[in-house]
């Protein structure tokens, strides 16, 4: 009876540990990556907007070479709040589905109407309009393509649902998994409360001390500051959340070791006092 509860606690303590770093994991993508707020926080601190719009104003300068057109019909066609705006529209329409597009109306009506101002109204050959429809066509085009930089989005957006639903359900699986784990514990150390917390603390090192392990194999495996995916700006927020994740995730390795370890020694101490103190008063009852 006495091997099966030790080996009974020894599985209960190994799964209350996986539990712990499959919530802790499961809790860290849910608050970063899969985030909506996380995700516009992160474009804010990368200052993705202002780069955005530096970038299309540079790309739109490749075409007006081509136009022949003179460089002032460029002028005031975007601004940094409207690339602000609708690049927020189109994240907000991947994490609710609302297939969101970017209109260029009011960029092309103010594209023509410089053309118009630079060309002052003379009339144009069929030649010459239809190089104009081509520059603007190109021009609302290369928005819309730097804005988006995905035609996935409504994939992107039923793939985000399917994992949300999972992680919820592994929540709640998870949650009822440790709190079972730690009911059995309870009940395999009625005798013994302090093991109760003892095989508790041990488990919160363990899982502490997997999480830890997880983020070293990860940061040995990729190297987080040299990723690089599509340009310059994608890359820096990329990398800035994969910094982010492992950093939550290593942050609370730690917080499980430390508590784990103030739990277990706390709870021993007191245990050795008590066994101390009723040591002490049994030989005190034989000497009288």
């Amino acid at each position: 009876m006495k091997e099966f509860k030790v080996i009974a606690r020894f599985i209960m303590a190994f799964i209350l540990a996986i539990s712990i770093i499959c919530f802790v994991l499961i809790f860290t993508l849910s608050n970063t990556v899969l985030s909506e707020k996380y995700i516009f926080d992160s474009l804010e601190k990368a200052d993705y907007y202002n780069k955005t719009y530096e970038s299309i104003e540079s790309n739109f300068e490749k075409y007006i070479q081509q136009s022949g057109l003179d460089e002032e019909v460029l002028e005031n066609l975007v601004t940094k709040e409207q690339v602000e705006e609708d690049t927020k529209r189109i994240i907000i329409s991947i994490f609710d589905g609302l297939h969101e597009d970017v209109s260029t109306q009011k960029l092309e009506e103010t594209l023509k109407n410089n053309i118009n101002k630079s060309i002052n109204n003379r009339s144009l050959s069929t030649e010459e309009k239809k190089a104009i429809d081509e520059f603007t066509q190109q021009i609302c085009s290369e928005y819309k393509t730097t804005i988006v930089n995905s035609n996935y989005e409504s994939q992107i957006n039923t793939t985000y649902k399917k994992v949300m639903n999972l992680i919820n359900k592994l929540k709640k699986i998870l949650i009822i998994t440790i709190g079972v784990c730690i009911i059995v514990l309870i009940i395999l150390n009625l005798r013994r409360p302090y093991k109760i917390l003892t095989n508790t603390a041990i488990s919160f090192i363990a899982s502490g001390l997997g999480l830890m392990v997880i983020n070293i194999y990860i940061n040995t495996k990729i190297k987080v500051q040299h990723l690089s995916i599509l340009n310059d700006i994608i890359s820096t927020i990329v990398r800035n959340i994969a910094q982010d994740v492992l950093g939550s995730i290593l942050k609370y390795g730690i917080l499980l070791v430390i508590v784990g370890l103030i739990t277990s020694i706390v709870t021993n101490f007191v245990h050795n006092i008590i066994k101390y103190k009723s040591l002490m008063q049994d030989d005190v009852s034989k000497d009288e």
